[in-house]
């Protein structure tokens, strides 16, 4: 499940019935609309709470895990993570994904 709502995600992370519907991964975006300000520890909790488990961030977006899924899916965004990392590299972009050296 993606979450890309412009400063909403909380209200839209309250409104989902996470006990219900269990998506394996949330791809939730995690800086203030326009800016590269960090704006999750306003939802990041409710995740927390309801059984989910910060896998990556990609500078814009941070990935989170079903704990039932961690052993399955959290090596693989180990890896995923490990190839975006060497791709900004490669790329001189600073591994925040805003400032290039």
């Amino acid at each position: 499940m993606s979450i890309d709502v412009e400063g909403f995600e909380r209200h839209v992370i309250e409104s989902v019935n996470l006990s219900r519907y269990r998506p394996s991964v949330l791809c939730v975006e995690a800086t203030e609309p326009r800016t590269d300000r960090p704006s999750y520890q306003d939802w990041e909790g409710l995740l927390a709470q309801n059984g989910y488990v910060f896998a990556m961030f990609d500078g814009l977006n941070r990935y989170y895990v079903s704990k039932d899924l961690v052993s399955s899916l959290l090596p693989r965004f180990i890896f995923i993570d490990m190839c975006v990392n060497k791709s900004k590299f490669a790329r001189h972009v600073k591994l925040n994904g805003y400032d290039r050296w």
